[in-house]
């Protein structure tokens, strides 16, 4: 089952059927498509473990028919006839502030269904068919973004359009067998390429070396894992006056103790990092120098990051609070081991 758009704003989400989720989808099991997940991560690693990502980092999820029958009455659906569903792998990717991430996900794609043979795709964000809405000055005459929802796929490298108003599985069918069929023109292709034919030359471009002057603790963390610069920065931006608060008295990540690091961050990031007004509360004791020294900017970025690191570890804390009041137990990711150190 799948949404005609993503129902959260700045959402990309993947539905990817194998060749074997709708040829013999009835041997489909969650073994089958875990095997499969693993060959696609296997295949992307060399191109994405340089990638900085904004906000989430993509995870394939096996989807059996089990699994989404299950899905719906959870969600108070109604009941689907379970020979319209199909087992696939989903994905799902929060981008946010930064479309380089959905347009680095569409190139993954891309790049998987060129390696993978009968491998075919639907990809939907908030705005429904966006690929087509890319190459909306190249479509034919019958085809419209708004008309042609739940019937635009990816397969072999390219988008088609399947026309007929048929079954998901006939769709898929008919596309594997004869994908020139439904291919959109080259026109159009290109208009999807010019968006994903920077990758992965982007890579390094988006990129951005920024000096700050951090507390200790702040700048070791970040060096054990520099993916968390990311949360770092976006939970100060998007912060209100209540959760800074914590920040008043800095307990994780007090100022005395500082040090000056390179970091690595997105230029997405560090743009939104400068244009954020909060400094820090004045009453904790930062000492930055004047506004014309050279050092001032890695003061003002070191006390923005460790103040959304200081939140981060407050909300991980009344989290697990909540946790223990109710008896109940779960993940603190990669919060429950910095809490136990910074302790």
């Amino acid at each position: 089952m799948e949404p005609q758009k993503s129902q959260e704003e700045d959402i990309l989400s993947c539905y990817l059927y194998p060749k074997f989720s709708y040829t013999t989808p009835e041997t489909v099991d969650l073994p089958t498509l875990t095997e499969e997940i693993k060959k696609y991560n296997d295949y992307l690693e060399t191109i994405t473990k340089s990638y900085m990502w904004h906000c989430d980092t993509p995870v394939f999820h096996p989807r059996t028919k089990s699994i989404q029958l299950l899905d719906s009455v959870l969600q108070g659906d109604t009941k689907p006839e379970e020979s319209t569903l199909i087992p696939h792998i989903h994905l799902k990717l929060r981008y946010d502030e930064d479309i380089g991430d959905e347009w680095f996900t569409v190139f993954l794609i891309f790049k998987l269904t060129e390696y993978f043979e009968g491998l075919i795709v639907r990809l939907v964000d908030s705005d429904g068919e966006f690929l087509l809405i890319e190459a909306a000055d190249h479509l034919p005459n019958w085809a419209e973004p708004e008309t042609c929802q739940d019937r635009v796929y990816v397969t072999g490298g390219a988008v088609h359009v399947v026309k007929e108003q048929i079954s998901a599985v006939e769709r898929l069918t008919k596309l594997s067998k004869n994908p020139q069929n439904y291919r959109l023109s080259d026109e159009a292709q290109m208009c999807i390429r010019r968006r994903i034919g920077v990758y992965p030359e982007e890579i390094e471009r988006r990129r951005h070396k920024a000096r700050a002057f951090l507390p200790e603790k702040a700048a070791s963390i970040l060096a054990q894992e520099p993916g968390l610069i990311a949360f770092a920065i976006r939970t100060i931006v998007h912060s209100d006056p209540m959760e800074r608060r914590v920040c008043r008295a800095m307990r994780y990540f007090p100022p005395e103790q500082r040090t000056m690091v390179n970091l690595m961050m997105t230029r997405c990031l560090y743009a939104m990092a400068t244009h954020c007004r909060y400094t820090g509360d004045p009453r904790t004791g930062w000492n930055f120098p004047p506004a014309n020294s050279p050092k001032y900017n890695a003061h003002l970025l070191g006390i923005k990051i460790a103040c959304g690191l200081e939140i981060l570890v407050a909300r991980a804390h009344e989290r697990r609070k909540k946790r223990e009041g109710t008896g109940g137990a779960g993940d603190d990711d990669k919060w429950r081991e910095y809490l136990r150190r910074l302790e």
